[in-house]
């Protein structure tokens, strides 16, 4: 399935599809008191390229979908995962 541009994906959907990419066998594991309380203020958040898109043509090369395959298969490759450094915080 491509997502199309502005549309809008849960934590959920976003974690199902790199599960079922890389390991369908796992399970998320989530702890009660870091889920989003009830009442909280944020309904949700929802990002959109359409203003950038409009003042300068830009348009994605990508789907999340293709980006999302892009990335695994990028971490699969042993010389990159060598240089990706999972005990600190990159920028």
């Amino acid at each position: 399935m491509n997502i199309a541009t502005n549309s809008e994906l849960s934590i959920r959907e976003v974690a199902d599809k790199i599960i079922n990419a890389i390991n369908p066998k796992a399970v998320i594991i989530s702890e009660d008191n870091r889920i989003r309380p009830e009442n909280s203020e944020v309904e949700r958040l929802f990002g959109s390229n359409e203003k950038i898109s409009k003042f300068t043509n830009w348009t994605s090369e990508y789907s999340f979908d293709s980006g999302l395959e892009e990335t695994i298969s990028w971490f699969r490759s042993p010389e990159n995962l060598i240089r990706y450094k999972s005990e600190i915080y990159n920028i």
